[in-house]
């Protein structure tokens, strides 16, 4: 058994590609920050938030040829002078015409701002823009709770993790604060320091924040009637040296998170059964990974992650969700902030920072390896063992994909 599951692995890391495709510099000074989406229902456009320079923060929309896969930009929005080194926006894609930014500005306080997307990609406007936090909000996350509402995370100035609900009206015109709660007493500001996703269809959202020398993950839940916030459970993990994690879900009762710490790349499985929090799965990628990184999936058992080191891609058996990495690496060309959206099943589009800080944005080509039929070599402490792989099941939402 033990020499099927190593052939069948072998097999798998020998079929496995990651290859870039197309590649668009976008800025040619400097494009850190970014966060990638896919705009409305077609995959041909994308919008990137990114910082230009220590002053300024902008977004850019480009268009994916569906034949070549060649990138243009078509609409570029100056959010005037909204940007510091050490923080990230988030942003929801309404529908096809409107976006929602949860962000900071210059004097670092929060914003949320909407903005309106022309129908053929090439204009971005300003719709309504609201001060959320007068004294300090950085390293947001958003997340959709109904037609009207959003739930946002952030650090404030107090460096508490602050969780709040934002009225957002369907022409997305006015903007208020609904209900505040704070969730942590400590996050560790700098490299996207927290990240936040819907659990399915569920009011529970899995959320994550850098703590010193932990990772910590947790699960907030939003009354679907008054909106009020509560904290569910919540776990912290020692790591090595300081660390920035990505959140992701497998489905209404299995999580997944991808921690970064010096040069330490580390997917974990766990279980949610409210109000409990388990971690079923650990596995270090053979890849140097470093700084601000990513991961999406590509179908139901094969992910890709991307850091300053490598993109590298993993399997998650849906039986007993152990983790398996299921390809080689390949270098990713980045200097220290990148993020992901999937395309399809075979195709990613990656905003990233290049080596000299210019911005970029490539589409990734990915061959997932033969799924394997009577078992998968799994690590465990260095040491290759079999595991069972059987049905799928549907995933919700990992990373940036909805």
């Amino acid at each position: 058994m033990k020499k099927l599951a190593l052939f069948i692995l072998f097999l798998s890391l020998a079929f496995s590609q990651i290859v870039k495709t197309t590649t668009l510099e976008h800025n040619t000074t400097e494009g850190t920050s970014s966060t990638v989406k896919r705009i409305g229902n077609t995959k041909w456009h994308y919008a990137v938030t990114y910082r230009p320079n220590t002053d300024d923060f902008h977004m850019r929309i480009f268009s994916i040829d569906a034949a070549t896969y060649a990138i243009a930009q078509t609409a570029n929005y100056d959010f005037s002078g909204t940007a510091t080194f050490a923080s990230f926006a988030d942003f929801w894609v309404i529908d096809s015409t409107k976006i929602i930014v949860a962000h900071e500005d210059a004097g670092q306080d929060g914003w949320i701002t909407t903005l309106s997307v022309s129908t053929d990609k090439t204009t971005i406007g300003t719709i309504e823009a609201f001060e959320h936090d007068v004294a300090y909000g950085v390293s947001h996350r958003i997340e959709q709770i109904d037609a009207t509402h959003y739930l946002i995370i952030y650090c404030d100035g107090n460096s508490d993790g602050m969780s709040k609900v934002i009225y957002c009206d369907a022409n997305a015109a006015n903007i208020a604060t609904t209900t505040t709660f704070e969730f942590a007493d400590l996050v560790t500001v700098g490299l996207n320091s927290t990240d936040l996703m819907r659990i399915g269809t569920t009011d529970d959202y899995f959320y994550s924040y850098a703590n010193g020398l932990n990772i910590v993950v947790g699960v907030l839940n939003v009354n679907p009637s008054t909106y009020a916030i509560t904290k569910t459970t919540e776990i912290s993990q020692p790591v090595a040296a300081a660390a920035v994690g990505r959140v992701g879900v497998i489905n209404d009762t299995h999580l997944a998170l991808f921690s970064i710490a010096t040069a330490i790349g580390t997917v974990k499985t766990y279980s949610y059964i409210s109000p409990t929090l388990t971690m079923i799965d650990s596995v270090q990628l053979t890849g140097t990974h470093d700084y601000h990184g990513d991961f999406i999936k590509f179908d139901a058992n094969n992910f890709l992650t991307a850091s300053v080191n490598a993109f590298e891609s993993f399997y998650i058996n849906t039986d007993t969700y152990e983790i398996t990495q299921a390809s080689d690496k390949i270098t990713a060309g980045i200097n220290y902030y990148t993020t992901l959206d999937t395309m399809s099943a075979t195709h990613a589009v990656v905003a990233y920072d290049g080596i000299g800080s210019d911005g970029y944005i490539s589409v990734l080509q990915y061959t997932p390896p033969p799924a394997p039929s009577t078992g998968w070599a799994h690590t465990i402490g260095g040491v290759q063992t079999p595991s069972k792989v059987g049905g799928i099941e549907d995933f919700t939402k990992v990373g940036n994909v909805e």
